[in-house]
């Protein structure tokens, strides 16, 4: 069944044109990858996802969960089951991450967790936190000081909080040493057995290769121009995207 549909997207900053006539369909419990040269629109796509109002859709239409996402404000696309893990996540002084993630607990926590009392939700918050090497982020401020790679672990961490319908990565793997992408891939793989879609947006293929993406879509110049299996992946790993940067 169809989770999110893109349908001839047009995207415009500042009546600049980004993405033109995109159209992409994720399938519930899917796995899907998109890749692209710097500046082809991939953090654009996202951006729309959740509605940053910079970003002003000229056509087409967004379908989540049977829902217009265009009319939805973004609190009410998260609620719906979107979740968007930045390229460059917010910072925030003065929230402590184990605050942050108890509040997120209690606004996604499915039906069966909402009396859990404050002692056991600490206790699966820091169990999720071991499973990413992140327990010592729980005292810290909210992204403040954290370097590149623990900004992406967080990132993951609120991800299994959440439990979204479809997570939307932006480059989580950039920044990871290799045991933290790999603890970042099992705990991906581990939601997808629950249900969790995803759409991976990567410049690495390893990551992609840990999860078994099941498509690849590549984006060039703000434009879908080849969508395929696996062996998609190994076309580029070889050749990269100068098959379509000629014109």
């Amino acid at each position: 069944m169809s989770l999110l549909l893109v349908k001839n997207l047009a995207l415009s900053v500042k009546d600049q044109p980004i993405l033109k006539n995109v159209s992409l369909n994720i399938n519930s419990g899917e796995i899907q990858a998109l890749v692209g040269p710097n500046g082809s629109g991939k953090s654009s796509l996202v951006a729309a996802l959740m509605g940053q109002p910079a970003y002003q859709v000229t056509k087409g239409d967004i379908i989540f969960n049977r829902k217009k996402l265009l009319k939805l404000r973004p609190d009410q696309r998260s609620k719906n089951g979107l979740f968007v893990a930045w390229q460059s996540p917010v910072i925030i002084p003065g929230l402590k991450v184990e605050e942050f993630l108890l509040k997120l607990f209690k606004l996604h926590g499915r039906e069966r967790e909402k009396d859990w009392p404050l002692l056991k939700i600490r206790q699966d918050v820091a169990r999720q936190a071991r499973k990413l090497k992140s327990v010592g982020l729980l005292t810290r401020d909210l992204n403040d000081g954290l370097s590149g790679g623990e900004k992406k672990c967080l990132e993951a961490l609120q991800m299994t909080i959440i439990r979204p319908r479809l997570a939307v990565l932006d480059e989580i793997d950039s920044g990871l040493d290799i045991g933290s992408l790999l603890a970042v891939g099992k705990m991906i793989r581990e939601l997808n057995r629950q249900g969790t879609a995803f759409l991976i947006i990567s410049h690495q293929g390893r990551l992609l290769q840990e999860v078994k993406a099941q498509k690849i879509n590549v984006l060039v110049k703000g434009k879908i121009v080849a969508s395929d299996g696996p062996r998609l992946l190994k076309t580029l790993n070889r050749s990269g995207f100068k098959t379509w940067l000629k014109d």
